[in-house]
């Protein structure tokens, strides 16, 4: 709820001064009047950097990077918001941060720029097995391939293990 020209339409032609300006929770009551919480009022999207200031450093952040091509730069702010937060340093070893995307070259970027920080790379629904020429590209930059369920089978699976790649399938 709010302005029509914030609040609807698609997010990646929003600015943040007008995402600010929607109610992301009322519509919930609407919808569930039997789940309604009077909480839910007036909600507001958090930006990443209130997020990690609301639950703090030790929790684990699973972060999908989205229209990368459209946000140039995307990557680099979020780096810059994790060195700032203070998640960078033991983001690789712990594994307390996660960076997922269905963009290869947003994953590469960041990968370039922070070989230690674990990434996931997204797969869209396709053929299955995947393709292993494919998860031996993923293997030099990823810890991981996220299919779609539909895509999880054994072999799927076993082709990522083979390669040292976990399985995080959505």
């Amino acid at each position: 709820r709010g302005p029509a020209d914030s609040c609807t339409g698609s997010v990646t032609a929003k600015t943040l001064a007008q995402l600010r300006e929607c109610d992301v929770g009322s519509w919930f009551n609407d919808a569930h009047p039997e789940l309604a919480d009077p909480a839910y009022v007036g909600l507001r999207i958090p930006t990443m950097g209130e997020v990690v200031e609301r639950y703090g450093p030790d929790v684990r952040y699973y972060v999908e990077t989205k229209s990368t091509e459209a946000q140039p730069g995307m990557e680099q702010a979020l780096l810059d918001l994790l060195d700032e937060m203070g998640l960078a340093g033991a983001a690789g070893r712990s594994r307390q941060v996660l960076v997922q995307s269905f963009s290869a070259d947003s994953l590469r970027l960041v990968h370039a720029r922070r070989p230690e920080l674990p990434l996931v790379q997204l797969l869209a629904v396709g053929p299955s097995p995947v393709d292993e020429a494919m998860l031996d590209e993923i293997r030099g930059y990823a810890v991981a391939i996220g299919p779609s369920s539909a895509n999880v089978d054994a072999a799927t699976v076993d082709a990522a293990h083979a390669r040292c790649l976990d399985v995080h399938p959505y």
